[in-house]
C-alpha cells in the first residue's frame, strides 16, 4: 500500500475499535454493537475506497490534460506514474518524447529522441538493467578496445543485478540531454511496507516498467543509428574526398585522428566493418 492507503487502513481500524466500545457502553451488548460498528466500518471503507479512486482519476485526468495542452505533439502512447506525480508519453510520429512532473508545481518539457540518453530500471535505488546511448559514448568504446576487446566497454555499461526478494519500489530513470532536467523518474511501484516478487501487485509493475523501458530502449537504438548513420556517411565523403585530391580540405585536415577513431569504432560496433578492415584503418589512421 502507499503512505495514504496505509494511513487510511490504520485510521479505519482505529476508528472501528473506538466505535465498538463506544457502541458496547451504550448498548449494554457486545454482540449487538459488534454488528453495528461492522456495517458501519464497511460503510466507511467503502465510501474512503470510493473517494480514493476519485483522486487517483482526478490525478490522472489533470494530468493527462496537462499532456493535450502540449502542442505539435500527437499521442501515440503515454504512462503515469504510481504516485501520480509524473506522466511519460511518445510522440512516434514526430519522434519526440514528453515529460510532466507535477511535484513542485506543473514542469512541461518534450524531447526529441536523440536527447534521450539512458533509460534505467531500479529497483529499491539499486539498478536492474540499462540501455545506453553508445555513440553518445564513443570515447569509452574506443578506450575498450584499444585496452583490451569490446568485452571491456560493454562491462563498463553493465547494471548491477538486484538480489532482494522483497521490494518497495520500482523506479524507471530516464537521462536526457538538457542541463536543467537532465533525469527523470517514473514510479511504477511504490509501497511502505516491502512486497515479494510473486507479489501480483510486484509482478504487474515490473511488467509495465519492462514495457516503458523497452520501448525507450528501442528510441535511444533509432536515434543511435540514425547518429551512426549520419558518420558513416561523413567518413565515406571524407575519404572519397580526400583520395581525390593532393591536399585534403580544411575540413579534413582540422579533423583530428582521436575523431576519425571513433567513427571508425562506431563502424566496428555497428557491424559494418570487419576488426580485420578496424585494425588497417587504424593503423593507416595512426601512420599519418
Amino acid at each position: 500500500m502507499s503512505d495514504t492507503d496505509d494511513k487510511t487502513f490504520l485510521l479505519g481500524c482505529m476508528g472501528s475499535i473506538a466505535l465498538f466500545i463506544l457502541l458496547w457502553m451504550i448498548t449494554g451488548n457486545p454482540i449487538l454493537a459488534f454488528f453495528i460498528g461492522l456495517g458501519t466500518s464497511g460503510v466507511t471503507l467503502w465510501y474512503a475506497k470510493r473517494k480514493k479512486t476519485e483522486q487517483n482519476y482526478n490525478a490522472d485526468k489533470q494530468l493527462y490534460d496537462y499532456l493535450h495542452d502540449v502542442k505539435d505533439f500527437k499521442v501515440s502512447d503515454y504512462h503515469i506514474s504510481k504516485d501520480k506525480k509524473s506522466l511519460i508519453a511518445v510522440d512516434e510520429s514526430s519522434q519526440k518524447v514528453c515529460f510532466i512532473d507535477n511535484n513542485h508545481g506543473v514542469a512541461k518539457r518534450v524531447y526529441s529522441y536523440k536527447d534521450l540518453i539512458t533509460s534505467e530500471i531500479a529497483e529499491d535505488g539499486e539498478a536492474v538493467t540499462t540501455t545506453s546511448r553508445t555513440s553518445q559514448l564513443g570515447g569509452i568504446i574506443l578506450g575498450g578496445m584499444v585496452a583490451g576487446g569490446a568485452g571491456a566497454a560493454v562491462g563498463a555499461l553493465s547494471a548491477n543485478k538486484s538480489t532482494k526478494s522483497e521490494i518497495k519500489a520500482i523506479t524507471l530513470q530516464i537521462t536526457v540531454n538538457d542541463t536543467r532536467n537532465p533525469v527523470y523518474y517514473i514510479k511504477f511501484l511504490y509501497v511502505v511496507e516491502a512486497i515479494r516478487k510473486n507479489n501480483p501487485e510486484y509482478q504487474y509493475a515490473i511488467k509495465q516498467a519492462n514495457h516503458w523501458h523497452g520501448l525507450i530502449s528501442v528510441l535511444i537504438r533509432r536515434a543511435d543509428a540514425d547518429t551512426q548513420e549520419t558518420k558513416q556517411q561523413e567518413l565515406v565523403s571524407a575519404v572519397a574526398s580526400n583520395t581525390s585530391r593532393e591536399e585534403p580540405p580544411a575540413s579534413i585536415a582540422s579533423t583530428s585522428v582521436a575523431d576519425e577513431l571513433v567513427k571508425l569504432a562506431d563502424l566496428l560496433k555497428q557491424g559494418l566493418i570487419t576488426s580485420e578492415e578496424f585494425s588497417e584503418m587504424m593503423k593507416k589512421l595512426i601512420s599519418q
